[in-house]
């Protein structure tokens, strides 16, 4: 045994340790130092590795020291114990989550590794390893990982280690190179790889070789397996593809089929399929056996020879081997060793495939996640309408990038082709994430909710409400109110339409307050512009519309009372009234008014003057005409001639009557008279007073000069 400290420090006493394909090997191991002193420190966490002796030549097991143990002490010796595994076993410290995104798994392989400083690797992989968009690490360790995920593709791993002489013996002379591949070409042990059959039974004579390294004894095993083995899995991407693969063996009947997995293609398919066959095809046939053979290591082969049943007698790669042995006294030479081996058939191992035996972690139930959008206004959606989020479980100071996963599909309620609902969520929403089947890399958006940040726009202050409410204001309240049920839709610039069953109106409003108003209650329509109005009343008592503008000008239709008032607002009013069979115009100081009466005529009312001009013929024409100043006079004046003309013309003047002219003519074709308390006729130059047939000029006093 040699470790960090020098190579006389200990001797073994004795070991055991278990060496198979796809797991780190263990070796547990009794020391005896003649230093009781040796410090755990100096020995725990560094490397160290356990020779044992075959053919001149030391073949190691190295590593690093996990464990480190003061037993006892003797008179002549203390006794340590400590347990060897190679460096690749500190995969197992690390207990963590986390995602990878857009690697291969050989990628993922190569990085759990280098995190531990495992740097003495081969990847030797011939097999097509597609780029896996989002890989999930959860509450494991990352020997657990990089096991199953190595599994789930069919490679394997195996350590191997070069014999060195006794003059070669030194701390840190040896190193394991850890090996993983996906291709069964296995090596020979070390010459000679030709191991004897030799029972210890019996009285079978042996050479010195013989007894040295042999096989004592074994047994060989050999299993039914199923006859067909089908692979299936489902992508969302390409829905319309059967992703499905069947392969055949000669077997003994029955099927395996296994859903699920990283298969996205027809061909990683087959390849799934192939992998159940080779999987099961490699627990087909097993020799167990025990030998003396130090050379066997894990993932390598040997020929057995010499055994009684010559179908036995062939190459075989051992799976697995359990090395046991020490010294029968301390510092002496007799030395003791046996081992435990599981091997396969060489032929049957060309179709190697690795045992699932890694712990598959699921996530059953549900687990949240923060929506990404990289500082955007609004949701960060790809072409498929997918999300970026950040798992809790994320350790990276990474935030709102959209680097936190791959596109995550959210659950609709409705959905289709080109058709289904979709309110897309903003950063920083919380969303719900189920897996497929548990699986950590495979999220399913279900749905968002609330919390601290993003409160439910239903809370106990509203809680009779059934709200839709979008991240830019546009809301839909549905007010479940006992016998005050309503709905009302709003978006953010105050545009709504109200539907209120209590007062029994549905009202459309723009931001500038424009209305639309249904009024059952008040049986009326109202169309309402930022000031103007529309009114439409529709009760059995006040049946009309009315129009009012910003100014308070007014057009009001009342069937009621068959009236259609238009109405300014200085008070200026026509009232067209068929009820009353009458027209009537008022202005706004009510002075003036002009009805049109069907029953009573044209009737102008004025409280100043009323004045006619017009620049052609003034025409009036009656059954009778009159007119009447109550108080002042009444002047006709005409420019050239004045005609007064019917069948009799009487003027009358209460005081006087005069009538004056250059010339002045008055004249009757039967008779005319003039009469009056005092009548006077006078023309500044003649006048002439004449009868055709008679003159009469009367008077209580008649003077003529």
């Amino acid at each position: 045994f040699s470790g960090n400290l020098p190579a006389t420090t200990f001797e073994v006493a004795e070991f055991s340790g278990i060496d198979r394909i796809s797991c780190p090997y263990q070796f547990d191991i009794t020391l005896v130092s003649q230093d009781p002193d040796i410090n755990p420190d100096d020995i725990i966490g560094r490397p160290a590795s356990l020779f044992m002796y075959r053919d001149a030549k030391h073949y190691p097991y190295s590593g690093v020291v996990t464990e480190f143990q003061f037993v006892d002490k003797n008179v002549d010796y203390s006794t340590y114990y400590a347990r060897l595994v190679p460096r690749m076993w500190m995969t197992s410290l690390n207990y963590r989550t986390r995602i990878f995104q857009n690697v291969t798994i050989p990628d993922i392989i190569q990085t759990v590794l280098n995190d531990v400083n495992v740097t003495n690797f081969q990847i030797n992989t011939t097999g097509s390893f597609p780029t896996q968009e989002y890989i999930v690490q959860y509450q494991e360790t990352d020997l657990n990982f990089i096991s199953r995920l190595m599994e789930s593709v069919g490679i394997w791993y195996y350590f191997q280690e070069a014999a060195i002489t006794t003059d070669q013996l030194a701390p840190g002379a040896s190193e394991e190179q850890l090996i993983i591949t996906d291709q069964p070409q296995f090596q020979d042990i070390p010459s000679p790889n030709q191991i004897l059959y030799r029972s210890t039974n019996g009285m079978n004579e042996r050479d010195l070789q013989d007894s040295y390294e042999s096989i004592h004894s074994v047994q060989f095993t050999k299993n039914v397996y199923p006859s067909e083995y089908v692979a299936k899995n489902y992508n969302y991407r390409s829905p319309e593809v059967d992703l499905s693969a069947r392969v055949t063996a000669q077997g003994f009947g029955g099927t395996v089929y296994e859903y699920g997995g990283l298969h996205k293609t027809a061909t990683e398919m087959q390849n799934a399929a192939q992998l159940l066959l080779n999987r099961s095809k490699t627990q087909f046939a097993k020799l167990r056996g025990s030998g003396s053979c130090r050379a066997l290591r894990a993932g390598y082969r040997f020929e057995l020879q010499e055994h009684y049943r010559a179908d036995l007698c062939g190459p075989f790669v051992v799976t697995s081997v359990t090395h046991t042995g020490g010294h029968n006294a301390i510092g002496g030479s007799n030395e003791t060793y046996l081992n435990y081996f599981q091997a396969i058939p060489n032929d049957q191992a060309q179709s190697y495939a690795p045992e699932k035996r890694a712990f598959i972690p699921k996530i059953n139930g549900v687990i949240t996640a923060q929506i990404e959008a990289n500082g955007s206004e609004y949701a960060a959606l790809d072409d498929k309408g997918r999300y970026k989020v950040r798992l809790p479980f994320d350790l990276s100071s990474a935030k709102n990038d959209c680097t936190g996963s791959k596109y995550v599909r959210l659950a609709q309620p409705y959905s289709g082709a080109q058709y289904g609902i979709h309110f897309p969520s903003h950063e920083g929403t919380e969303m719900v994430l189920a897996c497929v089947d548990g699986d950590p890399s495979k999220p399913m958006g279900i749905g968002t909710i609330p919390n601290a940040n993003t409160i439910s726009p239903v809370v106990a202050a509203n809680k009779q409400e059934n709200v839709i409410k979008t991240a830019g204001n546009n809301t839909l309240i549905m007010d479940d109110t006992d016998a005050k049920q309503k709905i009302k839709l709003s978006t953010n610039g105050a545009h709504t339409l109200l539907m209120d069953d209590e007062n029994k109106v549905v009202c459309l409003s723009s931001t500038d307050r424009n209305q639309l108003i249904l009024d059952d209650q008040n049986k009326k329509v109202v169309i309402k512009g930022v000031s103007h109005s529309v009114t439409l009343s529709y009760d059995d008592n006040a049946k009309n519309i009315e129009i009012l503008s910003e100014s308070g000008n007014l057009i009001k239709i009342d069937d009621d009372n068959k009236i259609i008032t238009v109405k300014t607002n200085g008070g200026h009013q026509i009232d067209m009234d068929d009820q009353g069979k009458k027209i009537i115009v008022k202005d706004g100081q009510g002075k003036n008014n002009v009805t049109l009466d069907g029953n009573k005529g044209l009737i102008l009312n004025s409280q100043g003057k009323i004045s006619i001009t017009a620049t052609q013929d003034v025409e009036i024409s009656g059954a009778n005409i009159k007119m009447k100043a109550s108080t002042g006079a009444i002047e006709a004046k005409a420019t050239t001639d004045l005609k007064m003309e019917g069948l009799n013309i009487s003027q009358k003047g209460t005081v006087g009557v005069k009538i004056e002219g250059v010339q002045f003519e008055a004249k009757g074709s039967a008779s005319a008279k003039i009469q009056g308390t005092m009548a006077e006729f006078k023309g500044d130059a003649t006048a002439t007073l004449s009868g055709g047939a008679m003159t009469t000029v009367k008077g209580a006093i008649v003077m003529i000069n």
